[in-house]
Formats: structure tokens, C-alpha cells, sequence
């Protein structure tokens, strides 16, 4: 029984911090500006 305790806690800390890191991912990724088109091209240009 106490084994199952541990195991529960284990995946409750997983899922927590999952959540966590996937928050912070989209937070980050928000905060960067779109690339224009422009960029994009210019960077398709350089890399033939």
C-alpha cells in the first residue's frame, strides 16, 4: 500500500511539472514576433 502512495506521487509530480513546462513553452513562444515573409524568403535564398 504504501508502494501504491509513492507511485501515485511520482505520476502526480510528472504530470505537474509537465503542465508546468508546456505553460512556459507557450509563454516563451508568444513573446517572440511572427516572422515575416520577407525573412522567411531571405532565409530560403541563403540556404541554396
Amino acid at each position: 500500500m504504501n508502494l501504491l502512495r509513492i507511485a501515485a506521487l511520482l505520476v502526480v509530480c510528472g504530470v505537474a511539472l509537465t503542465a508546468v513546462a508546456k505553460s512556459k513553452m507557450l509563454q516563451e513562444s508568444g513573446s517572440k514576433p511572427a516572422a515575416q515573409q520577407d525573412d522567411v524568403s531571405q532565409v530560403n535564398r541563403r540556404q541554396r
